[in-house]
C-alpha cells in the first residue's frame, strides 16, 4: 500500500501512505505540503486517490524514514531494566 489515499485525519485532501502508514507528506489541490503524523485514530478510513506521485520524488522516501518510530525491542527493555536495577540497588 503506498500511494495517494485520502487523509485518514481528515485535515488534508490527500495525504502519502507508505507500508500501510500514513506520512507526513500531503496534498490539497496540485499543493504539496508537510504535516506531522497525527498521534491519534483515524477519522475517515483512507481511500486510494488517482493521482501521480509527489512533485519531489525524494520526499517519498525522507517521509518514510523521517515518521517511523523507533519500535519496541525487548532485548533493549531488558537491558534498560537492569541497568536501572543496577543503580538503584547497587549504585553507580
Amino acid at each position: 500500500m503506498e500511494g495517494w489515499y485520502s487523509d485518514p485525519y481528515d485535515g488534508h485532501e490527500a495525504r502519502w501512505i507508505s507500508h500501510r502508514t500514513p506520512t507526513s507528506l500531503v496534498r490539497d489541490k496540485t499543493i504539496e505540503g508537510k504535516d506531522p503524523v497525527a498521534r491519534r485514530s483515524f477519522s475517515i478510513n483512507p481511500v486510494s486517490l488517482e493521482g501521480t506521485s509527489p512533485k519531489d520524488a525524494n520526499w517519498c522516501s525522507l517521509a518514510d524514514v523521517s515518521d517511523q518510530e523507533v519500535g519496541y525491542d525487548p532485548k533493549e527493555a531488558i537491558w534498560t531494566a537492569w541497568d536501572l536495577y543496577d543503580r538503584r540497588f547497587i549504585g553507580p
